[in-house]
């Protein structure tokens, strides 16, 4: 009652109100007059008939939203037209226009056809700042001397001193930016042709990177020792040397088609199968650390894990002894190699009788109508159009060979199974194995030839002097390959 009276009270002295009380009503009356009456039974009918012809119903708030996205879309249009691409604005001060216009550009062009002269020096400015290489950072992305230390440690349990590595690996996948570089540490492995430092030793010799400048064989580097209360003694590169790359490009699919694998390996490959081969072996703080993964978005478990499950559950279910050996076998990416097979494996009468590709007759058709008998073509109106029908059919070729490749590839890996299955019914159960016939490998250098039969026919029984001498051996052996190189195979003598 008091908020009755004092809301009659406030509305009879508001100004420009009319004199009479007015009547306050409570929340709940107004909701109850807000809804609806309710239908009957015939009208319910009535609205269902009707709305069996009817697909859309227009809500009430239909022109209010319409109206939003007008001015949504108004705005949209703005913004996207001041600023495409995440591009910056233009310049007011008209540098944009002196350097990127389109009248500058075609006028600089024509005047570059017509006199044949190169631009001066200031305009290649803007064109380096574009064009800039890794070296223009400071380095490359690859893996410089500096990212690499080669030193001497005394082991913690025989006491020796043995050669040991660390590596810093700052760019991962491509990244341009070094947060938290991750250092890996080396040591030397029985097994020559998988030891890292064997490498590492002989590229340096080769290049002359080593500071020490009396220092230029490996049997000086396993001599090196420990001096007084030091456990370690790193060797320094010189410093014009730091930042320079240690491997040069390595084509590693083709080698491991030549191989014999059935498909080409590339780095993401091996980057996977060392994140496997950390999985259970190591923490998982470490995996993801030598994997640069943020543990909290369980990168590994959602890209790098095996799709092949490490484990045998059919044993583990039947309660039967694990077949561990088998299923390592399973997981691993080399089970259906075949050293017989090669890069280029195809044969020469598949060669023969491959058709003329209508597409390259067509080039070389019109290449000889421009050429009319002539060999050289320089100097004539011709010659671009010859030059750019050469590039073309070129790659074209190019193209083909490796199609065929491929196809042949798969071919051969898709039915060599069945072949020896075939084989080996036709000759009987009761038929020795044909032996393994290794294919002739030719080495025109006598260094790789020595060092071939070094890694590949290594002795398993070798004692800690003879390991160290055929690993000195070995190392002088790289070293020196690394200062020669192969002439280039012509096929006309001149």
């Amino acid at each position: 009652m008091v908020a009755s009276s004092v809301l009659k009270m406030a509305a009879s002295t508001r100004p420009g109100c009319p004199p009479h009380p007015v009547e306050v009503q409570p929340e709940s009356n107004k909701r109850i007059k807000k809804k609806p009456a309710p239908l009957s039974a015939k009208q319910r009918a009535a609205l269902r008939e009707q709305l069996k012809e009817v697909h859309f119903l227009k809500p009430d708030y239909a022109d209010n939203t319409k109206i939003n996205i007008a001015g949504i879309l108004r705005k949209w249009k703005a913004a996207a037209g001041g600023n495409r691409d995440n591009e910056k604005k233009k310049l007011k001060d008209g540098s944009y226009e002196d350097l990127w216009d389109d009248r500058v550009r075609n006028r600089d062009e024509e005047d570059t056809e017509e006199t044949g002269a190169a631009l001066d020096e200031n305009s290649h400015v803007p064109e380096g700042i574009l064009t800039q290489e890794t070296e223009g950072r400071g380095r490359p992305k690859a893996l410089c001397y500096e990212d690499v230390l080669l030193m001497v440690v005394r082991h913690p349990e025989t006491g020796e001193d043995v050669l040991a590595m660390a590596v810093k690996l700052i760019y991962y996948k491509g990244a341009d930016n070094k947060p938290k570089p991750t250092i890996f540490f080396f040591t030397a492995t029985r097994r020559l042709m998988f030891c890292p430092i064997l490498v590492i030793i002989s590229l340096p010799l080769a290049d002359g990177a080593f500071a020490a400048l009396n220092l230029t064989s490996p049997s000086q580097i396993f001599q090196i020792k420990n001096r007084g209360p030091v456990t370690c003694t790193p060797f320094r590169w010189k410093r014009d040397w730091l930042k320079r790359p240690i491997f040069p490009e390595d084509d590693m699919k083709r080698q491991t088609l030549d191989a014999g694998f059935e498909d080409a390996i590339g780095p993401k490959a091996f980057r996977r199968g060392a994140a496997n081969v950390a999985n259970g072996n190591a923490p998982d703080a470490v995996r993801d650390q030598m994997m640069r993964h943020d543990p909290k978005w369980a990168t590994f478990n959602s890209a790098s894990i095996n799709e092949k499950v490490q484990f045998d559950l059919q044993n583990a279910f039947l309660d039967e002894s694990l077949e561990d050996g088998l299923v390592t076998l399973f997981t691993r990416i080399s089970i259906m190699r075949d050293p017989r097979a090669s890069y280029d494996m195809v044969p020469e009468e598949v060669w023969n009788a491959l058709p003329l590709d209508p597409d390259i007759a067509k080039l070389v058709t019109q290449r000889t109508r421009l050429k009319n008998g002539k060999y050289r073509m320089r100097g004539t109106d011709q010659e671009g159009e010859v030059q750019r029908l050469t590039k073309e059919i070129k790659k074209k070729r190019a193209q083909r060979n490796k199609a065929l490749r491929q196809e042949y590839r798969k071919y051969y890996f898709h039915n060599r199974p069945t072949w020896d299955i075939e084989r080996q019914l036709a000759e009987g159960a009761a038929e020795e194995l044909e032996e393994d016939i290794q294919p002739p490998i030719q080495l025109c250098i006598p260094e790789r030839a020595q060092l071939a039969e070094i890694l590949c026919h290594q002795p398993d029984n070798l004692n800690a002097n003879d390991l160290r001498s055929l690993r000195t051996k070995a190392a002088e052996l790289l070293s020196t390959l690394c200062n020669k190189k192969e002439t280039a195979k012509r096929k006309v003598i001149r």
